[in-house]
């Protein structure tokens, strides 16, 4: 084998050198308030977008592992290295025109998922702080409730390093502030660790809805495969990936999707029955809805045919129509120059998954993705891929995959009328035909 031709550059003249990478073509965000929308919300205060409070950056969002491997939680920085895709993995190429190609490894469409963006969420912020406004003696509890969902990873790490409660305060923390720490971790969202370390105890039980799901030791991650290869992963991060069923589950996805809250009165007092019990309110219920549906699989009778788990609709297997094929990850194997001391080839050759599942985990929140679009700054997100940027950017496929799933999916519905007024759209929509392809809200009607 040949030596390398000498670099031309430094390290540092080729970092100066490099061309920007493509960003997504968002548009500008507005400096001042929509002014219907102010005319429709009388009252409400002006905020310059200067003094608009900002979420500290993602570069930010970085907890590693130590010499001994995982002590808590890690951040999905130590992830996205090996999970995102290159020109020969895991990128849907178009073989005619100029169009990019679709980025579909599981960190990019994740990170673009309101999962991914759960922590930094502006609509689950503004709920939270109102909430607190309106019953601020409850202020500790509704954050450790909230974050228990939506910033798993900050909350769950500091209940165990520090046996006290997650406070909003804590989710614009630096790294070099006391409780900079729990704030990465949150701020990451629904990580991958919090999923794929998700232990299968107790899950479907109300023991675990409202995010008391169990979780398995910081040293192991759950996985859909049961042939795997350890060595790279572990050697990288001190985790070893293993099979777990209920990765595949709709009941791992039912812990934070069954959310059951006290009813509190106007002074935040708890409201209890005739019988003196604290009376509860389903705030959300999209698992026992599921469950209740034809599309579950987890109690007898089993519509074998109808059968749809969260993660056949949310993480599908294919893209326009085509069936994906990838390697689930791209790693220094058997494909790079031989080097002394190389680990055997058995354990560096990563296999071609013809069950590949997507990581968009989408809805139809086009309102929140189209918020991180406008304000990625006050967001503190990343427009750009660094790690493969010839692709289109992960927030478009999101919003693209979200009209997807609404259009196509969800459900076929007959509008019979359309009417234009001033001040509304009406539509009548009629009785039938209905029907329902996938969602379990919807009923047949």
């Amino acid at each position: 084998m040949q030596p390398l031709p000498p670099a031309t550059k430094d390290e540092h003249q080729q970092v100066a050198a490099t061309k920007e990478i493509r960003g997504g073509p968002f548009g500008t965000a507005r400096k001042t308030p929509e002014p219907n929308f102010l005319s429709l919300f009388k009252g409400l205060p002006l905020v310059p977008l200067a003094e608009v409070k900002r979420f500290p950056g993602e570069s930010f969002d970085h907890i590693t592992a130590g010499p001994k491997g995982p002590a808590g939680f890690l951040t999905s920085s130590q992830c996205l290295g090996c999970h995102s895709a290159s020109k020969e993995n895991m990128a849907f190429s178009f073989a005619d025109g100029p169009q990019p190609p679709i980025n579909l490894s599981p960190y990019t469409e994740w990170r673009a998922s309101m999962m991914g963006l759960a922590g930094r969420d502006p609509i689950f912020h503004a709920q939270l702080e109102s909430e607190k406004t309106m019953r601020p003696s409850q202020a500790g509890f509704l954050d450790n409730t909230c974050y228990r969902c939506h910033g798993v990873m900050g909350q769950r790490q500091i209940e165990s390093d520090k046996q006290q409660p997650f406070a909003h305060s804590m989710v614009y923390a630096l790294p070099d502030e006391m409780d900079g720490k729990y704030g990465a971790l949150a701020r990451d969202g629904v990580s991958c660790a919090v999923c794929h370390r998700v232990a299968k105890d107790g899950l479907g039980t109300p023991a675990t809805f409202t995010g008391k799901f169990k979780i398995d030791p910081a040293n192991v991650i759950n996985g859909p495969y049961d042939q795997l290869i350890t060595v790279p992963m572990k050697n990288a991060t001190g985790i070893t990936p293993a099979f777990g069923a209920q990765i595949k589950s709709a009941s791992l996805c039912g812990s934070c999707h069954t959310v059951i809250l006290p009813v509190l009165d106007q002074e935040g007092r708890p409201v209890k029955d005739q019988n003196g019990k604290p009376k509860e309110f389903h705030e959300q219920m999209t698992y026992p809805e599921w469950l209740n549906s034809v599309y579950q699989n987890e109690r007898q009778p089993i519509d074998q045919k109808a059968a749809r788990t969260c993660q056949d609709c949310h993480m599908q297997r294919t893209f326009l129509g085509q069936p994906l094929v990838f390697r689930s990850a791209n790693i220094e194997d058997i494909n790079y120059p031989y080097t002394d001391y190389r680990v055997r080839d058995k354990d560096i050759t990563v296999r071609v998954r013809d069950q590949y599942s997507r990581h968009t985990l989408t809805g139809i929140n086009q309102f929140g993705l189209m918020l991180f679009e406008q304000f990625p700054d006050i967001l503190g997100i990343r427009t750009a891929d660094y790690m493969y940027g010839e692709a289109v950017p992960g927030l478009l496929t999101a919003q693209s995959s979200g009209y997807d799933l609404a259009r196509r999916e969800t459900a076929t519905i007959k509008v019979a009328s359309l009417t234009k007024s001033e001040t509304a759209l009406e539509a009548t929509v009629s009785r039938f035909p209905i029907r329902r392809r996938i969602s379990p809200r919807l009923p047949d009607l």
